[in-house]
């Protein structure tokens, strides 16, 4: 018997092999090689976007390094703030102070009329919205050793500038220091909705020598939050004003001098604040918050639509990179303002911000003080005979558009800042439409209606 020819065994075997097995393994082999294609060009996306992220790290540690080579002599940064201000400090009580305030208030019936005056004093209630008077009772009583309080405070020459520190960093409680004069600042306004106007003019006058105490700011933030006081103070001072005359013994607090510039002190202070950023990776990732997304694949995140994926994606190399930008742009400008009583010149964006900040927190001011100038002058002369209509603002200071007599009897003038002003304080870094509004408005009602 011959040899079976072994090309004519393979041609049989071929015709006769399951055809369908061959094709479910095509079936599988194809997808893997995709998948796996798919698997490993996501990795190299977020391998290029991780070393993304490590050059925008090393470029903000260096960035970091840089400037604390200039204060390396300062080895006592809580001794280098407490040496920059004067007189008799109150920080620790004043902080405690905020917090017993902002404690007190949780009650929900409180907070809701809180909420209420909040918005009337900001202008954001329709005309004609009420609270009753069992409501603002509640609040005066509650309020009340909150104000009582403050006296305690106010024996110290200063009760902000020396920030606390928390790893390594000055720190400042921002929203709760507001929060406790909201509801100083919601107390008056609830003492003249009551006709109390005795009490209502001696916690502004509470309020006034608490401006005077917040003027040292040891940190940029800290500055725009003592502006933001202070406005909150003056505001409330204008409201009271357009229904009830204040007292003579407030006539001290008044001309109040328009706000003094202090641009290249903040950029100083945001100067050897940055100086205080540890140069490492934990510190710059706690600096941004908990939420970054250094991580391999934070980006991807089941829970958050699609659409926020590129946005994560791109934020923490974007931020480093900022940050980098930011703290080389405040280098930048502290060491051309050492020694140099001019306006340092605009190199970057993130600069920018720091002096318009700095502007628009003095055009503010500014506005506020001399709406208070305003009130308070109108008022002396109407008690001394002068009716409301007749009065006029000085032409050295203020520029009054119209004065107007509405229907429920108020008087209402609108003014501007003279155009030299909007040019000397917003300057060539904040433009008026930083303002709260271009034409301000005082409203008062006759003492004698």
């Amino acid at each position: 018997m011959s040899k079976p020819n072994e090309k004519i065994i393979r041609v049989l075997a071929d015709a006769t092999r399951d055809r369908p097995a061959r094709r479910r393994s095509l079936l599988i082999t194809v997808p893997l090689g995709i998948l796996l294609l798919l698997v490993l060009s996501i990795l190299a996306v977020e391998g290029w976007r991780q070393s993304r992220i490590s050059a925008a790290e090393d470029r903000a540690k260096q960035a970091v390094a840089d400037i604390r080579a200039d204060y390396a002599s300062i080895g006592d940064w809580p001794g280098w703030y407490r040496g920059r201000v004067k007189g008799t400090r109150g920080d620790a009580e004043f902080r405690a102070w905020v917090g017993r305030a902002s404690s007190r208030h949780i009650d929900e019936d409180v907070s809701e009329v809180l909420f209420g005056l909040e918005h009337r004093l900001l202008g954001e209630l329709p005309e004609g919205t009420q609270l009753s008077s069992v409501e603002l009772r509640k609040f005066v009583e509650t309020a009340a050793p909150t104000a009582t309080e403050l006296d305690e405070i106010l024996v110290f020459d200063g009760v902000t500038g020396v920030p606390s520190f928390e790893n390594g960093l000055p720190t400042i409680g921002v929203l709760q220091r507001i929060s406790a004069i909201k509801v100083l600042c919601a107390r008056c306004l609830a003492l003249a909705g009551l006709g109390q106007f005795e009490s209502a003019w001696r916690d502004i006058e509470r309020l006034f020598k608490l401006v005077q105490r917040v003027q040292d700011a040891c940190t940029l933030i800290e500055y725009m939050v003592n502006c933001a006081i202070e406005g909150l103070v003056h505001a409330t001072f204008q409201q009271v004003c357009a229904v009830g005359a204040p007292p003579d013994s407030l006539g001290i607090y008044f001309p109040w001098p328009d706000a003094p510039d202090r641009l290249t002190e903040l950029v100083e202070l945001e100067a050897v604040f940055a100086a205080q950023m540890p140069p490492n990776a934990d510190a710059l990732a706690e600096y941004f918050g908990n939420d970054h997304s250094r991580r391999w694949f934070r980006w991807f995140d089941p829970t958050t639509t699609p659409s926020s994926w590129p946005h994560e994606f791109t934020r923490e190399a974007r931020d480093l990179d900022e940050f980098a930008t930011y703290v080389q742009a405040v280098r930048e400008l502290a060491g051309m303002h050492r020694g140099n009583s001019g306006t340092p010149p605009v190199v970057h964006d993130w600069a920018r911000d720091i002096l318009s900040k700095s502007a628009a927190g003095r055009a503010r001011l500014t506005v506020a003080r001399r709406g208070s100038n305003l009130a308070y002058d109108f008022r002396t002369a109407e008690r001394k005979g002068t009716p409301l209509t007749e009065c006029r603002a000085s032409k050295l200071l203020y520029s009054v558009r119209s004065v107007e007599v509405q229907n429920d009897g108020a008087v209402v003038w609108t003014w501007d800042l003279p155009q030299a002003d909007k040019v000397s304080i917003a300057g060539p870094y904040a433009t008026i439409e930083d303002l709260r509004a271009e034409s301000l408005s005082l409203k008062l009602f006759p003492m004698n209606r």
